[in-house]
């Protein structure tokens, strides 16, 4: 799965402090994580209203710290209505974009990658 593109937290390591960007960084990590979790539960579970309000916020988290993909591919879960399609591919799907963002954000936070591309 593709991780985010390298200046995917760009604005706020221009607007935030360093500390305040870790911060941000770090709680956005941590709902992420929460986030998915209980997707793959709704999912697991064959709810697809929970499912869909744990989409809507993993694309609020992710479109505030410019999380592209997992915006995208979370924005595309709330809006799905296809009574055939399967919640457990979706859960699977979201979950690897997911994890390709907090491998980016760890990078981001370990020094192994810039937040801005250079």
């Amino acid at each position: 799965m593709p991780s985010e593109s390298p200046g995917f937290a760009a604005h706020l390591a221009e607007e935030l402090s360093p500390e305040d960007f870790i911060q941000v960084l770090t709680l956005v990590s941590g709902d992420v994580e929460q986030l998915v979790a209980s997707l793959e539960t709704a999912a697991g579970a064959g709810d697809a209203d929970a499912c869909r309000a744990a989409a809507h916020g993993l694309a609020g988290a992710a479109g505030a710290v410019g999380a592209d993909a997992l915006e995208r591919v979370s924005r595309r879960a709330m809006t799905n209505r296809d009574p055939a399609a399967s919640l457990t591919a979706m859960a699977a799907e979201i979950r690897a974009v997911a994890d390709a963002m907090l491998r980016d954000i760890a990078a981001v936070l370990t020094g192994g990658a810039p937040p801005v591309p250079s």
